[in-house]
Parts: C-alpha cells; sequence; structure tokens
C-alpha cells in the first residue's frame, strides 16, 4: 500500500471523504465534522495565524481545553510549517510552574488559549514574580473566543517528511519537563506500525477520552484514524471525569469498535459502576480496548473484565501495549485478538541482570507484545552490550519513529541516544516466545539490601491486604546523602484529622515487612497523590519534597499521636477507640462536627457513609463489628465502649 509520507498528505487524502470527527459536548449533545471540512477550517484559521504574523519555523503552543479548537490549531500549524507544542493545561499551581518552565524552552511562542485561562495566568504571574515572562507571550496569544470568522484560505508550505511537525513534552515524570521532537517521518512511520498491529480496517471507528496533549488520545486516536480514513469520537476528558460511565454508554454503539485507557481510567470507571447503568451497556462488538501505562495494573485490568464481561466484553478484546512519546507513541503491540498473556515472578530476582524466577505467589506483569512494524527493541545492562533472554535490563528502542532527541538538550540527547538506540527509562525482558514484559521505571526503583524493589508491587500490597484504593498510596525510596541504600517511604491519601490516621502507620509498616521482607521507615498521609494528566504517580515529586523536609511537621505530629496512643494503651482503651472513631468521622463528613454523644443519625448520615465508616472501623479492628452494631450504639463512645468489650 502507497502511504503518505508526511501528515499534510494523510489529510490531503481525506479530501471529499465523508469520514468524520464526532465531537462529545455533552451527554445528549454531538457535533460532527468531515475530514474535509477539517482541512478547509484549518486553512481559514492559518490565513488568520499568518495575517497576525505567524510564519514558517515558529511555534505554536495549543492549551485550549475545546478538542475543535484544539485540532483546528494543530492542523493550521502543520500547514504553515509551524511547531505545534500541545500542552495540557490544569488549574492547580503545579501546571502553572510546568507551562512556565516549558515557554522557558521555546523561542517567542504564539499560544492558542482559552480566556479564561489567560486571566489564571496573569493572576498566577503577577503572584510568582514572572510578570515578565508573561509580558513576552501576552502580544502573541490567539484567544478562541476572539477568533473571527474565517475568510480565506492561509498559504501552506512544502513540507519534507524530516521536518518537524510538533513537540510531545513529557507528562511530568520528571521535574523539568522535556521536549520530545517528532518529525513527521517518526509520526508516520509509527502511525502504521499502529495501524498493521491492531489490524485496523474500514470498518473500525474509534473512541476516546484521552485528553489530545496526550500522546494516546493525539497520535492514537486522532492521528491514526484520520490517517486510515475511519470515523473517530472524541469526548472531553473532564466530561468522563464527571460521568466515567459515560464512557461505556457511549462505546455501546454498534458502529465503534476501538477504545483506550490508561489504568486510573478503569478504576475511575468501576468506582462509578452501578446496576442502574447495566440497561445502556452493550460491549460484545467492541474489538480492542488499548491498555496502556506503567506498568499496567493486572488486577485491575481482570477486575474491569471480570466486571463488564455480563455486558459482552470478551478477554481478547484488552489490547496491552507499551509505548512512550519518544517512540512517536507505540513500540511493542501483543498480536491483536489474542487472549492477554501474563507472567508471575519472584519479587527477589528483578534486579538489573538477573534472571527472572517464575513464582506463583510472585508480583504478576503483563507482557505486551513484539516491537510493531518500523521500531526494534533490545534489552541491555545499561553498557550497550545485549542480555539474553529472561534478563531483567534496560529497555532500548531504535527505529524510524523514534525521536532523534529532546528540545535544546544535546548533552542528554548524546547520552540517551547512542548508534541510533534510545535508553527508554524503563527496565524489562523478553521472554521466550519474544515478547517485551515491562517490569517499571528505573528511576522509580527502590534498591534495599542490594535487591531492586518495584515501588507498584508494594501499592498493591497495601491494596490487597489493607483494602485501600488503588491509586490512593505510594510508594517511593529515598535516599539522603552518604547513604548506600534507600528508604521505604509510603504516602497514603488522608483527607481527615491526623489523629484518625494513627492506626493506619503500624498496619501498614507490619504488611509491607511481612509480604515483602521491607522495613518502611515512614508512613505519611499527605491531602493529594501529584499524578500527571494521564494519572500516573509522580512519585519522584514525593521524594523530592520528602528530602526537602516538607513533612517534617506531619511526621512530628504523626510521631506523638502515636507515641500518645501507646500510652493510652492499656490505660484507657476505650478512649482511644473513641478517638479513632472521631478521627474516622471527621475525615468521612468533614463538614459536620460529629461530638462523642451526638447520634450519628441525627447528623444525616446516608447509608453510603455508613458503609464507608463500618469498612473503615472494620479494618482498624477486624471481627469486632457489626453493621447492625452502629444503630444500637450510635453515638462514638458508645460504639467505642462496645468495640472495646470484644478486644
Amino acid at each position: 500500500m502507497n502511504y503518505p509520507s508526511t501528515l499534510i498528505q494523510a489529510l490531503n487524502n481525506q479530501t471529499n471523504s465523508s469520514r468524520a470527527i464526532h465531537y462529545i459536548r455533552a451527554e445528549q449533545k454531538e457535533h460532527s465534522i468531515t475530514y474535509t471540512r477539517l482541512r478547509e477550517r484549518a486553512l481559514g484559521l492559518l490565513h488568520h495565524f499568518q495575517q497576525s504574523g505567524v510564519s514558517r519555523g515558529d511555534q505554536m503552543v495549543l492549551i485550549t481545553q475545546r478538542n475543535e479548537a484544539f485540532l483546528e490549531a494543530f492542523w493550521a500549524s502543520l500547514f504553515g510549517a509551524v511547531t505545534a507544542v500541545p500542552l495540557s493545561f490544569g488549574i492547580s499551581d503545579e501546571h502553572k510552574w510546568k507551562l512556565f518552565r516549558i515557554l522557558r524552552q521555546l523561542s517567542r511562542p504564539w499560544i492558542v488559549i482559552d480566556q479564561a485561562n489567560v486571566l489564571r495566568l496573569e493572576k498566577f504571574a503577577e503572584s510568582n514574580g514572572l510578570e515578565s515572562e508573561w509580558m513576552q507571550v501576552k502580544d502573541r496569544l490567539f484567544m478562541v473566543e476572539q477568533i473571527p470568522n474565517f475568510t480565506a484560505a492561509g498559504t501552506t508550505e512544502e513540507i519534507d517528511r524530516d521536518e518537524t511537525a510538533f513537540i510531545q513534552f513529557s507528562s511530568g515524570t520528571t521535574s523539568d519537563p522535556k521536549g520530545v521532537v517528532l518529525s513527521h517521518r517518526n509520526l508516520v512511520t509509527n502511525i502504521i506500525g499502529i495501524g498493521e498491529g491492531m489490524k485496523i480496517s474500514e470498518r473500525d471507528t474509534t473512541f476516546s477520552w484521552m485528553p489530545l496533549s496526550h500522546d494516546m488520545g493525539l497520535i492514537g486516536f486522532h492521528l491514526t484514524p484520520l490517517f486510515f480514513g475511519i470515523d473517530q469520537y472524541i469526548m472531553p476528558t473532564e466530561i468522563f471525569i464527571r460521568r466515567p460511565v459515560l464512557w461505556l454508554e457511549k462505546i455501546s454503539q454498534p458502529n465503534i469498535t476501538v477504545t483506550c485507557s490508561p489504568n486510573f481510567g478503569y478504576q475511575h470507571c468501576l468506582n462509578a459502576w452501578a446496576p442502574a447503568h447495566a440497561g445502556k451497556i452493550i460491549l460484545a462488538h467492541i474489538r480492542l480496548i488499548f491498555n496502556g501505562a506503567e506498568p499496567i495494573s493486572v488486577s485491575l485490568t481482570e477486575q474491569f473484565l471480570q466486571t463488564f464481561e455480563p455486558f459482552g466484553l470478551k478477554r481478547e478484546t484488552m489490547f496491552a501495549v507499551y509505548g512512550l512519546a519518544e517512540a512517536s507513541l507505540a513500540v511493542a503491540f501483543p498480536e491483536a485478538g489474542k487472549p492477554l498473556k501474563q507472567v508471575m515472578l519472584s519479587r527477589h530476582h528483578l534486579s538489573t541482570g538477573a534472571q527472572v524466577v517464575a513464582d506463583a505467589s510472585g508480583i504478576v506483569f503483563m507482557a505486551e507484545g513484539k516491537a510493531v512494524q518500523g521500531c526494534e527493541i533490545r534489552i541491555t545492562d545499561g553498557e550497550g552490550n545485549t542480555l539474553a533472554p529472561n534478563t531483567i535490563g534496560h529497555i532500548e528502542i531504535r527505529g524510524d519513529n523514534v525521536t532523534k532527541g529532546y528540545l535544546n538538550l544535546p548533552e542528554l540527547n548524546a547520552t540517551l541516544i547512542q548508534n541510533g538506540w534510545l535508553t527508554t527509562g524503563d527496565l524489562g525482558f523478553i521472554d521466550n516466545d519474544q515478547d517485551l514484559v515491562v517490569t517499571g521505571r528505573e528511576k522509580d526503583i527502590i534498591f534495599v539490601n542490594a535487591q531492586n524493589y518495584y515501588p507498584h508491587d508494594l501499592e498493591i500490597i497495601a491494596e490487597k491486604n489493607l483494602s485501600i484504593e488503588k491509586g490512593k498510596i505510594a510508594a517511593c525510596g529515598v535516599r539522603n546523602p552518604g547513604d548506600i541504600q534507600d528508604q521505604v517511604i509510603l504516602f497514603v491519601l488522608h483527607k481527615g484529622a491526623l489523629e484518625g490516621f494513627t492506626p493506619h502507620i503500624q498496619a501498614l509498616k507490619r504488611t509491607i515487612t511481612e509480604q515483602a521482607g521491607l522495613e518502611v521507615a515512614e508512613v505519611i498521609p499527605v491531602a493529594k497523590l501529584p499524578k500527571t494528566t494521564s494519572g500516573k504517580l509522580q512519585r519522584y515529586l514525593l521524594g523530592s519534597r520528602y528530602l526537602d523536609g516538607e513533612f517534617n511537621d506531619t511526621i512530628q505530629q504523626m510521631r506523638s499521636y502515636t507515641q500518645t496512643l501507646s500510652a493510652k494503651n492499656g490505660k484507657a482503651p476505650a478512649e482511644r477507640i473513641e478517638q479513632f472513631l472521631k478521627g474516622l468521622c471527621d475525615e468521612l463528613i468533614p463538614e459536620k462536627q460529629i461530638l462523642p454523644d451526638d447520634n450519628i443519625f441525627e447528623m444525616g448520615t446516608t447509608s453510603l457513609l455508613l458503609a464507608q465508616l463500618f469498612q473503615r472501623i472494620d479494618e482498624a479492628y477486624p471481627g469486632k463489628l457489626e453493621i447492625t452494631d452502629i444503630f444500637d450504639y450510635p453515638t462514638l463512645s458508645k460504639l467505642a465502649a462496645h468495640i472495646h468489650s470484644k478486644e
């Protein structure tokens, strides 16, 4: 087949096509635009850009949350040989700092932005001494709401396939985002590999809620379906966050065959699932669900498949893949339509250079298939020496889909890319079937007692044994200057009073010691776990904040509460239990102040809150309480006395 050599050719090939992008705007509100019309609108916007002074070689930052405006600006940039820079924009200060750090790496870029975000950035700049940096770009903004109607087409530029198409900045797994420079050659090579690997056909239609600023959303679920001339549905991420089950309802349309989600999307959907939604869900026609994360959660994948099997979802639908922005997205795919492949390995044989050892009670990993067309994979010792099959090592990739380097980082490029091979920063092995198994991120590895431990393994242990919800705990290794090994620190999401967290500390420490043979240095409650826009935990950020002393006050308070609790043990156990219950109510019902002798039911407690309350009490005092006891002992003091009587 004669494929287009650039993205511009791919869209030009869709002239007169009836295939379209279907934008989801609300539950009952959709808007469709054909690829032909998308091209016309992009050229009209290019005219506006060029009239405003935009020219070939400029950079265009895209931070609009409106999908239609984002894609029109993206294609207008490509037609004008302007380098697009897709970015996500959140309301937190963390996101705003990231944006300013990226702007410093660019050359006086233009910015397509929503008006509300302009006001937020102005306030942020004023509050953080960034006025001069903001003034440098303030006169180069295109506010989406103020772009006029298109009256003419812009002047298109001749595009060479080795020219930069866009820069994909890292999602935040490092403190200073790196810009992955992707050419038309990189992208076209990988899109062809994606299409071949997923066995795409004209009968397919895709559906995505991933942000277009993310490589899975933009490359996997916009550029790929457009390249192959099939329909695509795009739902704003914020709608998925508000109504995750709407994703399942929308893909129940019989024409949709391919969709996607990382770990947090499956968890979010399961959390929101209720039997009342069942009548709208039909999933037998879904051919593939792309599942890409670092690493893929096997237990969560199994839970999702089991939950929706009654609605026709087939096991072979789950498509466990591996990729990264540096590869223009895809690196390895399993064979489409085949069942998932899992391996169970000893957690004590996962160090670099170690041969993996099967262990039925060990860690479960997902096999993610073989290299996609146009890409090569090898496992090395970190010095360029290829390792034997079933040996843990550094994952390296090479091919026309692989970036030539990061923006303005020649020294890093020389270190990470040698003889065409790029070091991904991931660890894994290739098994006897030549399938890739990714075991984790090199920088997340916890090194203790001359062994490597994976943070996600410790998190899974806590989730399984203590019923902590997935994504609510983060494990990381921190090393103080002069130390030869890491300390294990656990961060747990907790929004109530700190006293109520005290019983969890020893439970977590004991569980990790028993299950993994590791000593936990600290268990720290945090109000928020930092994550990237695609839901990945930013463990490095928590570790850095710990070393900077940010959690010192919290640690001291927790030690004080623990000492007080220990002192009360045996003297006034009912009082100790009452204090725990009070902290629990403060966490679950923060808007109400419940005193020891208040009747819980008179405080407007819902059945859901009662269920949560019972679950948490049962975790701390297993087998000491029946849910009906809450009705018989409806105050904290009475309930505490009852629990004490059972001890």
